[in-house]
Formats: structure tokens, sequence, C-alpha cells
């Protein structure tokens, strides 16, 4: 029988899921058909915005969380300052 997870083993799966949520709002590297990431000429991977599945957990880890309007807060603003603009399509054609 397993014994409940830690309050402290609790907190770092929390902020592991919010570190995770931040990196995927930076946008996910661009997988060719053998699913490999698509390297830029400089090394760095495309990065290509997130599907809706990931949005949608995202919204739910936030809306869990209590997170209503996180661009309101000034903690937040720091993330949301530094997330890519993914409008310009035609860098992925």
């Amino acid at each position: 029988m397993t014994s409940k997870a830690t309050e402290e083993e609790l907190g770092e799966i929390h902020g592991s899921m919010a570190e995770w949520c931040k990196l995927v709002l930076q946008g996910v590297p661009l997988l060719n058909d053998e699913g490999k990431a698509v390297l830029k000429p400089d090394g760095q991977p495309w990065l290509v915005p997130p599907s809706p599945a990931y949005m949608n957990l995202i919204r739910q880890f936030l809306k869990d969380n209590k997170i209503d309007n996180p661009l309101t807060g000034s903690k937040v603003t720091p993330v949301t300052d530094s997330l890519p603009d993914f409008s310009d399509e035609s860098a992925f054609h």
C-alpha cells in the first residue's frame, strides 16, 4: 500500500506544472514526420503555437488555482510580456 503524497511533494508537482505551462505558452517545437524538431538556420527549434488541447489544460490549471484574470496581476506581467507573437504565420511556410 502506498502512502499519500506529502504537502512538499504536491508543491513540487504544482510548481513543475506551472513551469510547464509557462514553457508551452512560449511555443512548442515544430516536429517533422520523424518526430524530430525542425531547426532554424541558427540551430534553434521552430516554435509554433500550443495546440487547443494544451491551451485547455493550461486554462483548467489556472481555473483550478482561481487565477481568473492573470493580465491584471503584477507577478504575471513579465510572463505575458515575454510570450511570442504567433500572428506572423509566414515564418512557418
